[in-house]
């Protein structure tokens, strides 16, 4: 189970340098709407984990569409990839929390 939890997720430098070079990448908030506010990664949108399976089929239908989830420590965007892979998105990666992420935050 540990290889399994490893395989969706992704160092936070590696994640970086592909967001700047896939602009393809969806990169998901799911933090609270306060925490999001009060500094948030580039090009993140905010989809509360707590609103995550009611509205993320309706926002992006593609399945196979690229997805980086992070949250405040690591915890919530871990419960986000395992809800979105119960839905049958393939291609999703958490990057764990912002609190961690070293390339300035947007407020």
């Amino acid at each position: 189970m540990f290889n399994l939890f490893k395989k969706h997720t992704m160092d936070q430098d590696k994640a970086f340098e592909a967001l700047k070079l896939d602009k393809h990448i969806t990169l998901l908030d799911v933090r609270t709407r306060i925490e999001f506010k009060s500094g948030h990664i580039d090009r993140s949108i905010n989809l509360p984990l707590s609103e995550l399976q009611i509205k993320v089929e309706k926002l992006y239908p593609m399945k196979d569409k690229k997805f980086f989830i992070v949250c405040q420590s690591g915890a919530r965007a871990a419960d986000a990839c395992h809800i979105m892979k119960e839905l049958g998105y393939t291609d999703v990666v958490s990057i764990g929390g912002v609190s961690t992420w070293n390339h300035g935050l947007k407020h």
